[in-house]
């Protein structure tokens, strides 16, 4: 008897870390990345497009540059274990998979920015930047120092996870 309440609770435990994290995996992730011009221009006061207002304070303690010129905004839906790829400009690409959530809600990612060059009347990819990190949901991640034109491209790349319709669902009073 005791050894089958023992099976018993083990076997509800496994399937409860199982649901959590099938529900954990059809979380709706949302990437946002806002590609900046940095440069350094010997301004008195730093200048930022009217664009970057959703982004400024991340910008704020990059010392480096004074002025912020907005290149591309975009958002993107990502799957966990499935590379999302966002085009940045016309150089730079940068690609992202979500592997999963720590027990902190953490995102664990893999991610890196492609840069295409020319060489010799040819257009070459190559890796200029692969990472790996854990980013808490709706905080900014800041990549800085590639190159682009007269200054630095800066990301500030957010992620946003939205649970799953059935997960809220079930969250809700039945009614009865």
């Amino acid at each position: 008897m005791v050894s089958t309440s023992r099976s018993l609770v083990a076997l509800v435990a496994v399937a409860l870390v199982s649901t959590a994290a099938l529900a954990q995996q059809e979380d709706a992730i949302e990437i946002s990345m806002v590609a900046i011009q940095a440069s350094f221009e010997d301004r008195e006061e730093k200048l930022y497009d009217r664009t970057l207002d959703s982004v400024r304070q991340a910008l704020e303690d990059l010392d480096e540059y004074d002025t912020f010129r907005l290149v591309r905004e975009q958002k993107r839906p990502a799957q966990y274990r499935e590379k999302t790829r966002i085009q940045v400009n016309d150089r730079y690409t940068l690609i992202i998979t979500p592997m999963g959530r720590d027990s902190r809600g953490r995102i664990r990612i893999q991610a890196s920015i492609e840069e295409e060059i020319r060489r010799n009347d040819e257009i070459i990819t190559r890796t200029a930047l692969e990472f790996t990190s854990n980013v808490a949901p709706g905080r900014p991640l800041k990549l800085c120092g590639l190159r682009l034109d007269e200054g630095e491209l800066v990301l500030v790349v957010t992620m946003t996870v939205r649970r799953s319709d059935r997960e809220r669902s079930s969250d809700q009073p039945s009614g009865r």
